[in-house]
């Protein structure tokens, strides 16, 4: 197959969304097709340089153009509402829904359920969205197919493919480094409401007054009592998450979590938030709702460390058997799978990962 990887934003933001359009586009060649990523060059500010992106994603060819054109086969499009309109793409085009911002009956009711930190502005954009989800959902039907990772979705079509992320399990040994010396709880992930960094905070500072010296970390920059590890690359990141003793992840809106299961994977701990996309991982997280119950349930995870190291050692064990799931050699065949099928039409029978 030729295959274009498309994105309306540049990928040296290096969210989720790229980091994952990136990993598709190497598995890709790896399994022998031809692969082009374009990309517009406006977007975020820019986490890492335009040559460290072409660098993880050599040999495949990346190209920034606020013009994306392509006659390939099949493309698989980051998808932004209307925007994607402006690309002149002849061949079949898969719509990839990765923000949760396409999907507003999530984001409205984890909206409606957290008032205080949303305020005002939040409820102003739930309504809105309640408006756009039709219009998103008739543009989405000019594609040949529609691919979201977890979550609930329908389309007036059969053509909704339902496949989760995954991740090269073996990428990850099983021989960890030593953990820090200090009890650590680790945060991964962007500094906004929606993703928990405040709940993170607030977290933190409770259980400093309470008078527990854990230690504090963050990717990217640090803030108060809490450490920034700075910019972090897989291999460095997959190293903290091994070092730490829990992650938490107060996130409130995704649509799927990758955070969760790349600690998993590590055989960490994670303390999350009981959102559908998280709960249907179907992995042995614990959850929590508020900043009390992430205290909770953090101060739990100490207790089992400190006290029962053989339980806390045996559930490290069933968090990384539950990420096996996910790896790449099972989950990427439905991604290529789908992929092919849409080219030639089969789009009836939809591939649908459950991992419960």
């Amino acid at each position: 197959m030729k295959i274009a990887i498309c994105s309306p934003i540049s990928l040296t933001n290096f969210s989720g969304a790229a980091k994952f359009l990136i990993d598709t586009a190497k598995l890709m060649a790896y399994h022998d097709h031809e692969v082009d990523v374009y990309a517009s060059p406006l977007g975020p500010n820019r986490t890492i340089s335009l040559s460290k992106v072409q660098s993880l994603l050599s040999p495949v060819l990346y190209r920034e153009t606020r013009n994306i054109q392509t006659d390939a086969d099949v493309a698989y499009i980051n998808y932004a509402p209307f925007v994607w309109r402006r690309m002149k793409i002849k061949g079949v085009r898969i719509a990839g829904l990765h923000t949760h911002l396409l999907l507003p009956d999530q984001h409205i009711r984890e909206t409606l359920t957290h008032p205080l930190e949303a305020g005002c502005e939040w409820y102003v954009k739930a309504l809105g969205f309640t408006v756009l989800l039709q219009l998103i959902k008739a543009d989405l039907m000019s594609f040949d197919a529609v691919h979201i990772p977890l979550g609930n979705f329908s389309l007036r079509s059969q053509k909704l493919y339902k496949i989760p992320l995954w991740i090269d399990v073996n990428r990850i040994p099983r021989g960890k480094p030593a953990k820090f010396d200090k009890f650590t709880v680790l945060f991964a992930g962007r500094k906004t409401w929606e993703k928990g960094w405040f709940t993170f905070c607030e977290v933190s500072s409770k259980l400093r007054r309470m008078g527990y010296d854990f230690r504090f970390l963050c990717t990217s920059e640090g803030h108060g009592d809490i450490r920034g590890l700075g910019f972090l690359s897989e291999d460095e990141l997959f190293n903290a998450y091994q070092r730490s003793h829990v992650v938490v992840y107060p996130s409130i809106a995704d649509v799927f979590g990758l955070v969760i299961l790349e600690a998993a994977a590590c055989g960490v701990p994670v303390v999350t938030t009981p959102i559908e996309v998280h709960m249907d991982q179907h992995l042995p997280v614990l959850y929590a709702r508020s900043s009390c119950d992430f205290v909770k349930a953090i101060l739990h995870t100490y207790s089992l460390w400190k006290e029962n190291p053989n339980e806390y050692r045996a559930w490290c064990r069933n968090l990384r058997a539950g990420a096996e799931k996910y790896d790449a050699n099972r989950i990427f065949p439905l991604f290529e799978r789908m992929l092919e099928d849409t080219m030639n039409g089969r789009c009836s029978n939809q591939p649908h990962m459950s991992v419960g």
